[in-house]
């Protein structure tokens, strides 16, 4: 889930770039293996304390074994001691940094490229203030033409 929400962070930030600096050099092939290598790290590094609390327990349901895999944040809470509970400390930063922040910067690129697209004209299509410049260059060229 990490990864896919700053893939889909980067490839906003490519077409934005894309479309507000069109005739910028564009990314390599390196640079694209180098941010989907840090994607990869930080989805990996953020991961990590599910790794640690992550518990596999087994209880006994009636006559059956019921199996699960349980988070135990004890097993940290004696190595941090705050008024937030580590798990709380975990979730929250985790929404906020991996959710909420990708989420904002990918509304708030999409609106600009929207803003940007929906305010250029179409090439080649002709508004009454370009037809007329263009008619009175031509105009010149043919008074030039004729005069020599």
């Amino acid at each position: 889930m990490n990864a896919s929400t700053l893939t889909l962070s980067a490839i906003a930030c490519e077409q934005f770039k894309a479309v507000m600096f069109p005739l910028q050099t564009r990314n390599t092939n390196r640079r694209h293996w180098i941010t989907i290598t840090c994607i990869w790290m930080v989805s990996t590094l953020v991961s990590i304390p599910f790794l640690l609390v992550k518990k596999y327990r087994t209880y006994q349901s009636g006559n059956f074994p019921e199996v699960s895999c349980d988070e135990d944040w004890d097993y940290l809470t004696e190595i941090y001691d705050g008024t937030y509970t580590l798990k709380q400390l975990y979730y929250t930063l985790l929404t906020i940094s991996l959710f909420f922040l990708p989420a904002i910067v990918m509304i708030v690129l999409y609106v600009i490229i929207a803003c940007r697209i929906s305010r250029r004209e179409v090439p080649g299509e002709a508004n009454i203030s370009n037809v007329n410049v263009h008619q009175q260059a031509k105009k010149k060229v043919k008074n030039i033409l004729d005069y020599i």
